[in-house]
């Protein structure tokens, strides 16, 4: 199981007691001071994001790509994109260097979520060939 919390909603030193030791734990953020904050927290993995705006996210601007390379570039953890990713764009973004992706609405609006996931990994095998 996986359990994120966002930097405004539960502090992970709260969080981490409940969950467990052998809990997955994430931390959402959308800015390059949060993204700081994030790095001294007890934590499996970082999400940056989302790189464009997105209904799951009502009024937060998109952070842009380079906010998750920059992100990425500062972590020994992994880093989730998070906003817009398709079949038609992870390979730019694998191709400047970010390897881990959240995919929503990519799926869960598509005609055939199937077809969609198996051209997204299509896509993604090849960038990384």
């Amino acid at each position: 199981d996986t359990a994120t919390t966002e930097i405004y909603t539960l502090s992970l030193h709260d969080a981490l007691p409940i969950l467990g030791p052998y809990a997955i734990v994430g931390l959402s953020t959308h800015a390059d001071d949060e993204f700081d904050a994030g790095l001294a927290e007890p934590v499996t993995y970082l999400s940056a994001g989302p790189i464009v705006p997105t209904p799951t996210k009502e009024g937060r601007p998109g952070t842009g790509v380079d906010y998750a390379v920059r992100s990425q570039e500062r972590s020994a953890l992994p880093v989730f994109v998070t906003g817009g990713v398709t079949d038609q764009n992870v390979g730019e973004l694998v191709d400047v260097g970010l390897r881990h992706f959240v995919v929503v609405r990519f799926l869960t609006e598509s005609p055939d979520p199937e077809k969609s996931a198996r051209a997204l990994r299509q896509a993604l095998d090849f960038a990384l060939a």
